[in-house]
């Protein structure tokens, strides 16, 4: 028996802003003999969350804005945070290879950190942020 549905990629333009920016999204469409079946790649892409906590000199650092500037690079979501205990918690959600190259770099840091240890555990991904925030 033949195979029924071939993938063909098309792209789609979403708008993404009010300035007219748009951004693409691969849509993939399925042909089969009862009709086609289409969706948005970026809807079902494998995420993980995980949840890792940093000690060592990372308060007063820049070591938050460090962190959400890689985010963004790496197109991750979550949130970097000081805690009373002196370490920073950051959540880091998103494609499984960019969530581990984050949680890497927190060993790293911006120049002025001193990273002694990195707790890192995953945890579900239930109410995922839609973007990296500092508190």
């Amino acid at each position: 028996m033949q195979h029924p549905l071939p993938l063909h990629p098309a792209l789609r333009r979403t708008k993404a802003s009010r300035k007219g920016d748009h951004e693409r999204h691969q849509c993939l469409i399925f042909k089969g003999p009862f009709g086609a079946l289409s969706f948005y790649a970026s809807d079902y892409l494998m995420m993980i969350c995980k949840h890792c906590l940093i000690s060592g000199r990372v308060q007063g650092v820049v070591f938050r804005a460090s962190t959400a500037r890689r985010a963004l690079e790496l197109s991750v979501t979550g949130y970097a945070k000081n805690l009373p205990d002196g370490r920073v918690e950051v959540l880091a959600c998103g494609e499984p290879a960019a969530v581990d190259a984050l949680c890497k770099w927190l060993w790293q840091g911006p120049p002025a950190a001193r990273v002694s240890d990195v707790l890192i555990r995953a945890v579900e991904c239930i109410d995922v942020p839609r973007v990296f925030a500092i508190s």
